[in-house]
């Protein structure tokens, strides 16, 4: 008898705001792991959500500059996500980071942007970019290698879409060399 393909569930309502509390936690504390142990409390998931007068989801006031917008959704809707991110953002660097469930996290910021960091900490050495388009994109980027990054147009923007290993460990770089550069 053949197996039965599996159906997700729609999580709506507590549940599904639950749901979302534990991605931004999980992004909270993935993005701790950056900086030592001295600095970690001044990464913080936003209360409300971003409803109040911050507006993003974690903020990290050791890179105040970054504005991240957490989605833990089975459908994806980049563009609206990503449209959401950057009106909350301002003057800051919006960040998506989008996962689904049993899912890695991506963060997804705008090209230049990430050339600027990686440029920075020299990391424009090791990675290499694929495109993609919005097809099967959980997929697709499940088969990214280590220090891939995916290509992509999100609402008329060049953006990267990072596996968050890689995203940490540029960013912590980023961080180290800062400190090298405030210290001279």
């Amino acid at each position: 008898m053949p197996m039965k393909p599996y159906k997700h569930k729609t999580i709506r309502g507590k549940g599904a705001r639950r749901k979302g509390s534990r991605a931004e936690i999980k992004v909270r504390n993935a993005l701790r792991t950056i900086y030592p142990v001295e600095l970690r409390n001044n990464v913080q998931r936003v209360p409300l959500s971003g409803a109040g007068a911050i507006k993003c989801d974690v903020m990290d006031t050791n890179d105040p500059n970054s504005a991240y917008e957490v989605k833990c959704q089975e459908s994806l809707n980049l563009n609206d996500w990503w449209r959401q991110a950057k009106s909350q953002a301002g003057m800051r660097t919006p960040i998506l980071v989008i996962t689904q469930a049993y899912r890695p996290f991506y963060y997804i910021m705008k090209k230049f942007e990430w050339d600027e960091i990686r440029n920075y900490t020299e990391f424009e050495l090791f990675d290499e970019s694929v495109e993609m388009a919005n097809r099967c994109l959980m997929d697709r980027l499940a088969e990214l290698d280590e220090r891939q990054v995916a290509l992509m147009n999100i609402d008329d923007d060049e953006c990267v879409i990072i596996p968050e290993c890689y995203y940490l460990e540029v960013k912590e770089a980023e961080y180290q060399m800062r400190l090298i550069d405030n210290a001279k």
